[in-house]
């Protein structure tokens, strides 16, 4: 699970529940600057190969893309959900915990790992009904999500959700959306909480980058805060 292949989340699926009033809205694509055209070309053809994009014929939704540049040159896409369903959504009320709840659960701890999950929001799928409304338009066509992507308001509580799940019961760890942080009053106890992240993690289909995880850290940076034994 300690690679750079996405993950599929396969316990849970993300639901995204509509207002009583929404109503579906369907944009034209906007256009694309030249010089991203091959490029979002080749990110949308990259995502449906992933199982993350899924080409429809029909939709009543409908979002624009909005290319990134990303520094190593390659292009994001990202659905502009904002003006289609994001005010249509029902706010999921479940609480992002605060940074000194999250610390006040790490007493005692020597040294620490930080995981960080790749691409964390598109390791959960959606369920049928969810798919049917996160929809993007594009030079190549309308596609759906399968995946939850990032745009989408309810994204950080639905994955907060999930991620509570994933390491509850486990000591001595803690989750803010895809950061999870691990430590241990000793080596030993720091083995095995890491073990047990690491093994539910599985279990549930998600993956960790490897690039990004950092183990047994005497001080590592964490939402802003450096995190040592004092």
């Amino acid at each position: 699970m300690l690679n750079n292949e996405l993950g599929h989340c396969t316990k849970v699926q993300a639901h995204i529940q509509l207002k009583p009033d929404a109503t579906p809205t369907f944009f034209k694509p906007r256009p694309i600057p030249f010089a991203y055209v091959t490029g979002v070309k080749e990110e949308i053809e990259r995502n449906v190969t992933a199982d993350i994009l899924e080409r429809i014929d029909t939709s009543p939704w409908a979002a624009p893309i909005v290319p990134i540049k990303k520094p190593n040159g390659k292009i994001r896409i990202c659905g502009d959900f904002k003006v289609t369903i994001n005010p249509q959504i029902l706010v999921d009320q479940y609480p992002i915990p605060s940074i000194d709840e999250l610390l006040s659960r790490l007493n005692n701890g020597e040294k620490f790992t930080k995981l960080d999950l790749s691409d964390a929001y598109l390791q959960v799928e959606l369920d049928e009904q969810s798919k049917n409304l996160v929809v993007i338009i594009t030079p190549l066509g309308l596609f759906r999500y399968n995946r939850m992507p990032f745009g989408i308001s309810n994204a950080p509580a639905i994955f907060q959700r999930i991620i509570d799940q994933v390491i509850a019961g486990i000591p001595n760890s803690i989750a803010y959306l895809d950061d999870i942080l691990i430590t241990g009053t000793n080596e030993e106890e720091h083995l095995q909480t890491l073990e047990m992240v690491l093994k539910r993690l599985s279990e549930f289909g998600f993956t960790c980058n490897p690039e990004k995880c950092l183990f047994f850290q005497d001080e590592v940076s964490y939402l802003g805060f450096i995190i040592d034994k004092n």
